[in-house]
């Protein structure tokens, strides 16, 4: 199995943050952890933000509208690298994975 680049995670990680752009600040905000795992869900890589908007996490990368406010989510899914796909944990975290 290939693995995640740097790079291809870090455009992972910067599509969320344009996606929630109105709610990240410099203390809060999406982070990248690798070798990640809730529950028993392994992960190689990962965006968590606890802090983040509700559920934020299952709109992401296509968007839609935001539970808690009602607020547009735009779709941001042309912003990924090929070969990664990206899947909703929880409602605060995504998993990275190759998709070869």
């Amino acid at each position: 199995m290939r693995k995640i680049t740097k790079s291809q995670a870090e455009r992972v990680l910067a599509a969320v943050a344009r996606q929630a752009k109105a709610w990240v600040t410099e203390t809060c905000h999406p982070v990248l952890v690798q070798d990640w795992q809730w529950m028993d869900n392994p992960a190689p890589l990962a965006v968590v933000w606890e802090e983040g908007p509700y559920d934020w996490a299952y709109l992401f990368p296509h968007g839609g509208t935001e539970e808690e406010f009602g607020s547009r989510i735009p779709d941001v899914s042309a912003r990924l690298p090929q070969n990664v796909f990206c899947e909703a944990v929880t409602g605060w975290s995504i998993a990275i994975y190759p998709n070869d």
